[in-house]
């Protein structure tokens, strides 16, 4: 089913321990130019960071989840310039842990990090809506092609399914379509999101001041910042008649992310 794809082939079937639909699966997320990723349970494949996915499969023999791991991560750098990627999760997701308090954190910070480019879109099922949506159904994936017919994968707990019946996919392009309907903003999903590695790291070290006076909470018994204290504001240390600069939880978990990345250092 790879040769659908209008590029040449990029991973052949043989390698040991890694099934042959992992590598179809692998060659279309190459070579499509838009995918949607709905994953009820787990955070999408291609946004997770290599621990998170080493821990997803963490019953796998240490070969076999290292060589999944590794094609996995060279496929995310395949897709991430020009393929348009849309994640659809729900909110439960992004508080079950599959791995340490650390390594969540880090997932979490990766997730706002890939929303920032323009071709990545996060949408989240909020927790508190009671109605059956298509995200019930299960995981699937979404890939449309420049040329070739679009193609469903439908994942299962031991394998998955390739679907390329026009009217089966019909049904799950108006699957996604409803529900993307149901889920929150992209501009409040990073917010969540956000609020998430707040939560997981507690306030943290960089300092920042609530408008209105007082001090942040205790990290054990603080809730979300926009609720106790005002809107948070951030300021440069070694300017103080500056002033301060208001900022979202998503612009602060983000430059502290970039901060420690590296990027601001001369």
């Amino acid at each position: 089913m790879a040769r659908e794809a209008d590029a040449p082939d990029w991973i052949r079937p043989g390698i040991p321990g890694v099934r042959d639909e992992l590598v179809t699966l692998i060659e279309y997320e190459r070579t499509a130019t838009e995918i949607v990723e709905v994953a009820p349970l787990l955070i999408p494949g291609l946004l997770r960071t290599s621990d998170c996915s080493r821990a997803v499969m963490g019953d796998l023999p240490t070969g076999e989840r290292e060589a999944k791991a590794g094609m996995r991560a060279v496929s995310v750098i395949c897709w991430t310039s020009a393929t348009a990627f849309e994640a659809i999760t729900a909110e439960q997701v992004l508080s079950d842990q599959v791995c340490g308090a650390e390594e969540q954190a880090d997932q979490l910070r990766h997730l706002v990090k890939a929303a920032e480019k323009t071709t990545v879109s996060i949408r989240i099922l909020a927790a508190d809506l009671r109605r059956w949506t298509p995200m019930r159904g299960g995981h699937f994936m979404f890939f449309g092609f420049p040329q070739a017919a679009p193609i469903v994968h439908v994942e299962m707990p031991a394998s998955g399914v390739f679907i390329s019946r026009p009217s089966t996919i019909d049904a799950y392009r108006q699957a996604v379509g409803a529900q993307r309907r149901e889920t929150m903003s992209e501009e409040q999903a990073v917010d969540l999101i956000s609020s998430r590695i707040e939560r997981l790291e507690g306030w943290g070290s960089w300092t920042f001041r609530c408008r209105g006076g007082g001090s942040p909470p205790a990290p054990a018994s603080r809730p979300r910042a926009s609720k106790s204290c005002g809107s948070p504001t951030v300021r440069d240390g070694k300017d103080r008649a500056a002033g301060h600069m208001l900022a979202s939880t998503a612009q602060r978990v983000s430059f502290v992310a970039s901060a420690e990345d590296g990027r601001f250092d001369a």
